[in-house]
């Protein structure tokens, strides 16, 4: 039998059977890290996106979570809240779904006071 083969056999000293082992292994958990990983991940960017966005905006200052950029408010203002028009300050902290005849379910990214006004005028509606 070979010696490079990495399967223990009977003709092999104890330390090559240690090293075999330890190749098996150490294979083995690599998948299973690779496979949990990016399941662990998955599951972690999901619960920091569900986070209210205070919440998210506290935890980003202080480092303890990565900060979006989410560019521009993209809110249409003068239909989304009619009656505070002017309250954009331009800068988006947090995304909506709004759903268009074009194209259908879109995140559209608002600053706070835009969501605020948004939030206000489905109520008063």
């Amino acid at each position: 039998m070979s010696e490079d083969r990495d399967e223990p056999s009977q003709d092999q000293d104890p330390i090559q059977q240690l090293i075999a082992a330890w190749n098996t292994a150490s294979a083995a958990v690599t998948k299973w890290v690779e496979r949990t990983a990016a399941t662990v991940g998955d599951a972690v960017n999901d619960a920091i996106n569900r986070l209210d966005p205070a919440v998210r905006s506290r935890l980003e200052s202080w480092g303890l979570i990565p900060a979006r950029d989410l560019g521009p408010c993209q809110c249409l203002c003068a239909t989304k809240h009619p009656d505070d028009v002017g309250v954009c300050d331009g800068e988006a902290v947090i995304t909506r779904r709004h759903t268009t005849a074009s194209e259908g379910a879109v995140d559209v990214p608002l600053c706070a006071p835009c969501a605020t006004a948004q939030g206000f005028a489905e109520m008063a509606s």
